[in-house]
Parts: structure tokens; C-alpha cells; sequence
């Protein structure tokens, strides 16, 4: 059985946006650690407004300064040569997503699911609703990411999952230990053979 199309979060997984969490959760109000957009939802609606406004200056800085990391481009070229369909699942605003793949990637996505769009990660549903477009099933997709939500939410889908390391410490980083492949850079070559070998 082979694989049937790739899913990925976007910020720090495909492009550094130099986005501080640590520094947004201090500009929120949050206490160090807390999730954001979950956080949100326990706010006033005052307060959310007020932190709402916060996160989205955040973002926009955060598309400023978009980059692709090195070998993004290259796997998808060679993704999309294998005609696999390719989405993002991320926990972005929408607008703030879509201007970031403009500025920075290829138009090569079937699909795009924000925090706009229904249940965030690390709730399985975006990648339910991305195999539903693909009329597959989740076990034949991968979910890419950088963080413990993702690896979550592709658990929970019944979907394969790869951890991008980034260089942190694989024994202390939250969601290693549960995934299915662990890689610290997009220039791997086992990355592709791994995402392309049968399952």
C-alpha cells in the first residue's frame, strides 16, 4: 500500500518565523508554558479581544520574516514529482497562513486548515477532514510537524507521524517518544525514502 499524501504544520516545521511563544505569552497576560489558543478560550470577552490582538501582531511579524527551512523546497518539488497531494494543517490564523505560503512556498497545496476552519490540534479533525477531500484513509497519510500537537493529532487520526527535531534534545522533547520517525533536517535523504517506502 503506498502513501497517499503528506500533511504538515507550517510554522517551524516548513519555515522559521521567529515567533517567541515564550515572548507572546508574556505580551497575553499567560503564565510561561500555557497554551495559547487554548488559554484564549477562558478569557473575557475583553480580555480575548485584547490578547487576540496581541497574537495576531505576533503573526503578522511572523510572516514578515518568513523563510523557508533548507531542503523544504527541495522535498516538496520531489513530493510533488511523486504526485502526492500535499496539505497544511497548522494552528495559525488563516490570512497569516496563507500570506506566509505566498510569500514563501510553492503553490503546491491541495489543502489548507487553520485554526479558522474548526478544532485545532492536537484534535484529529483536520486531518480527518484533509483524507475525507482525498478520499483516503488516514492510515495511508503522514502528519510532519514540530510539536507534541502534531504527533498527537496524527496519532489520534490513525496517521503516520515524523517529529522535526530541529536540533532540540530528542530525550527531553515532548512528543519524540511517540512518533513514528524522528529527523533533524529537511536535507536527510532517509526522510524521502521513509515517506515513500510501502507501508
Amino acid at each position: 500500500m503506498a502513501l497517499a499524501g503528506v500533511i504538515f504544520d507550517l510554522d517551524g516545521t516548513l519555515v522559521d518565523s521567529g515567533l517567541d511563544f515564550e515572548q507572546i505569552r508574556a505580551d497575553m497576560g499567560l503564565a510561561s508554558g500555557a497554551p495559547i489558543l487554548e488559554s484564549l478560550e477562558s478569557m473575557d470577552p475583553a480580555g480575548r479581544s485584547k490578547a487576540e490582538q496581541v497574537l495576531f501582531e505576533h503573526e503578522q511579524q511572523g510572516v514578515r520574516r518568513a523563510s523557508p527551512y533548507p531542503g523544504v523546497l527541495d522535498l516538496l518539488g520531489q513530493l510533488v514529482e511523486h504526485g502526492l497531494p500535499l496539505a497544511i494543517l497548522t494552528r495559525n490564523r488563516g490570512d497569516c497562513a496563507r500570506a506566509t505560503l505566498l510569500a514563501t512556498l510553492p503553490a503546491c497545496w491541495d489543502n489548507v486548515i487553520s485554526r479558522d476552519d474548526g478544532p485545532i490540534k492536537p484534535s484529529p479533525w483536520g486531518i480527518h477532514q484533509i483524507c475525507s477531500d482525498w478520499q483516503g484513509e488516514p492510515s495511508r497519510v503522514v502528519m510532519i510537524g514540530d510539536y507534541v500537537f502534531d504527533i498527537e493529532a496524527g496519532q489520534q487520526a490513525g496517521a503516520r507521524t515524523a517529529l522535526f527535531v530541529r536540533g532540540r534534545d530528542r530525550e527531553s522533547l515532548a512528543g519524540a517518544e511517540i512518533a513514528d520517525y524522528l529527523f533533524d533536517c529537511f536535507t536527510d535523504a532517509t526522510l524521502l525514502d521513509w515517506l515513500l517506502k510501502p507501508l
